[in-house]
């Protein structure tokens, strides 16, 4: 199948070809059908399978031309600023050469400006939800004409707290509004808001989680606490990154890790929400040109962070939730690319991990041998190899065929 197949006008065709883009990705060739068909759509993707271009396209599609100028027609929500202006940026993209006229909202910046832009009645909005609200309660938009309500990364949204944002939204959209909600993971939370504003939604899940990761070679290196940011430098040392994201969970240990790995000789910024909206700019834009090779992240602030080429993540400890963990290494070999995961963790944190391993139905190989390997931690280690290569039993007039463990 190709762009040509899913009926998208001849501009958009063009511009992605001009891309290199001639093949859908599942998502894309699902999706993209059915709200050129204009119905309801409940989407699930893992990051990194296009789920952008999966709402974006068809929405211009079927918007270009609109006869009635003026008036808001999209509005797309996404969780981060970040999301947000990258979705912008994809969107203005694709849009070249066409009438329609679009902006993006979010906070962190002054009012004046994006006042300025609204006074300009764009047909599509990309805004996070908090900004949105404040310029809607002070009368500077109106979703009286809404044909599209999108929410971006579901998800991540309800993590953040924004479900009472996303139920006002959704009152004040026109009764004959599509709405598109696009996720990467689909817990209950997201089905009973999407069984509260979606009517007769087609449900799509594409790209299983198995599938987006056959081309991530990972590797799961236990540290005592002490020793795991010297371990995580010597990764960085011997791995020979072009570009790298550490993740870590808090804000205080980004900014600790980008210190130490600075000072080990590999330039790194950290990257989170206390850092001001032009100073995350500065750091993502000189990290996309290649000016910074390696930057450390938590999970809410990198997400919906896409870099080409990305060759390397390090996490650095585990993510609470086992999902998290795939949106991590989801960042590295994309695109038919190779990519490498690297995770360090402290040797309590295994339990967490046989989940991670359950979710994505495979094993990931344990590095018994490395520099900063206690004899405590040799010890908790073979105990953890065996229980992760344990033969099965055989099955009544088979072999039992062992599980191959290699250290390295």
């Amino acid at each position: 199948m190709t762009f040509a197949d899913l009926k998208l006008n001849q501009r958009i065709q063009s511009i992605l070809s001009t891309q290199g883009f001639d093949t859908p990705t599942a998502i894309q060739s699902e999706a993209i059908p059915v709200i050129l068909g204009n119905h309801d759509v409940l989407a699930s993707a893992q990051t990194g399978t296009g789920k952008t271009a999966a709402f974006a396209l068809p929405i211009l599609h079927n918007l270009e031309g609109s006869a009635s100028r003026g008036l808001l027609k999209a509005l797309i929500l996404a969780p981060t600023r970040e999301l947000a202006l990258q979705t912008y940026e994809s969107m203005q993209q694709w849009n070249a050469g066409s009438d329609l006229q679009m902006t993006v909202i979010y906070g962190g910046v002054p009012y004046e400006t994006q006042i300025e832009a609204l006074g300009k009645n764009p047909d599509i909005i990309v805004a996070t939800p908090g900004r949105l609200i404040d310029l809607w309660e002070q009368g500077h938009i109106s979703f009286a004409d809404l044909t599209y309500f999108v929410l971006d990364e579901v998800d991540q949204m309800l993590d953040l707290g924004f479900q009472e944002a996303i139920a006002l939204l959704a009152k004040q959209k026109p009764e004959a509004c599509r709405s598109l909600f696009f996720s990467a993971t689909m817990p209950a939370e997201i089905k009973a808001l999407a069984d509260a504003i979606l009517k007769d939604p087609v449900y799509i899940a594409a790209a299983p989680v198995a599938s987006t990761l056959e081309n991530i070679d990972q590797s799961l290196y236990f540290a005592e606490r002490d020793m795991m940011d010297n371990l995580l430098i010597h990764l960085v040392r011997k791995s020979g990154f072009s570009s790298g994201m550490v993740f870590t969970r808090s804000r205080k240990v980004a900014d600790i890790l980008a210190s130490h790995l600075t000072d080990a000789g590999f330039p790194a910024e950290a990257f989170h929400s206390d850092r001001s909206q032009a100073a995350r700019e500065y750091i993502l834009g000189r990290f996309k040109t290649g000016e910074t090779k390696l930057l450390v992240a938590t999970d809410i602030a990198a997400r919906g962070i896409h870099v080409d080429g990305l060759s390397h993540v390090f996490n650095y400890g585990l993510p609470q939730m086992s999902e998290t963990y795939i949106h991590r290494i989801g960042r590295t070999g994309r695109a038919g690319a190779c990519g490498i995961a690297l995770t360090i963790a402290e040797p309590q944190e295994y339990g967490m991990f046989t989940e991670v391993q359950k979710l994505m139905k495979r094993n990931v190989p344990v590095v018994g041998n490395h520099p900063f390997v206690t004899l405590t931690l040799q010890k908790a280690l073979i105990d953890v190899v065996e229980k992760q290569n344990k033969p099965k039993p055989a099955a009544k007039g088979g072999n039992n065929k062992k599980k191959r463990y290699q250290r390295r």
